[in-house]
């Protein structure tokens, strides 16, 4: 009988529910999700969407820590036989300061021309592959070490993958101005209706590469009966 007492007396310990709601102290709109924490007790609970809680309270004094991102926490010392049911919890809003940013104003040819001619930090596999070419002159030699070091030979790194899409913008270039000259030669187009007619065409760079003479040629003078009859449709409307 003692110790059916004793779990009988257990059982029974008594809590207290205290229910609340977490609001901004500006807008006074419920905030959700908001950690609410008995410290006395170490209950734990959030907050539903409209900013009410609910919580358990053993300690006839306690104290709440309520807590979540974007506004101050705030730590509340309530007394048993003052609980009020329910309560309200305004939290002000939080402004985290950040390190100051810079923007410039860059054109479109500044930004590229920077971009390219960064001075990037070299990373972890540049320092490595300088090493071993420094220390090691052999390709076969180098080889030969790559499984053991697990460093690709042919990886690239973003100084290598820059200077690749600079020689690339290069060459479109030279591909450019020699198509351009091909456009004069059967258009007779110069200046500004050269240029309108060239992003009219929009030969890709693949394209201007790998195509032979007479292919290249052929669009060109295919795709000008295109432009002259949307010209001549625009001069009549």
């Amino acid at each position: 009988m003692l110790v059916i007492s004793s779990i009988s007396a257990f059982s029974q310990e008594k809590y207290k529910v205290i229910i609340g709601r977490v609001l901004d102290d500006e807008q006074q709109n419920g905030i959700a999700y908001v950690n609410v924490q008995n410290i006395t007790d170490n209950y734990g609970t959030i907050t539903d969407s409209l900013g009410v809680f609910k919580i358990k309270i053993l300690s006839d004094t306690i104290e709440l820590k309520v807590s979540t991102i974007g506004y101050y926490t705030k730590k509340i010392k309530l007394v048993k036989n003052d609980f009020v049911i329910p309560f309200d919890v305004l939290l002000k809003f939080r402004i985290y300061e950040i390190m100051q940013v810079d923007i410039y104003p860059f054109t479109k040819k500044e930004f590229k021309h920077e971009f390219i001619y960064a001075d990037i930090k070299k990373d972890d596999i540049d320092v490595i592959k300088d090493n071993l070419k420094t220390k090691f002159n052999s390709v076969k030699r180098l080889k030969e070490l790559t499984p053991t070091l697990q460093i690709p030979l042919n990886f690239k790194s973003r100084i290598e993958k820059q200077e690749e899409l600079l020689e690339k913008i290069k060459e479109l270039s030279k591909l450019r101005l020699k198509n351009y000259e091909r456009i004069r030669r059967v258009t007779h187009y110069k200046g500004k209706k050269l240029y309108d007619f060239d992003r009219f065409c929009r030969f890709s760079y693949h394209f201007l590469k790998n195509a032979s003479e007479y292919v290249i040629y052929r669009e060109i003078n295919k795709r000008w009966k295109e432009y002259k009859k949307i010209q001549f449709l625009n001069d009549v409307d």
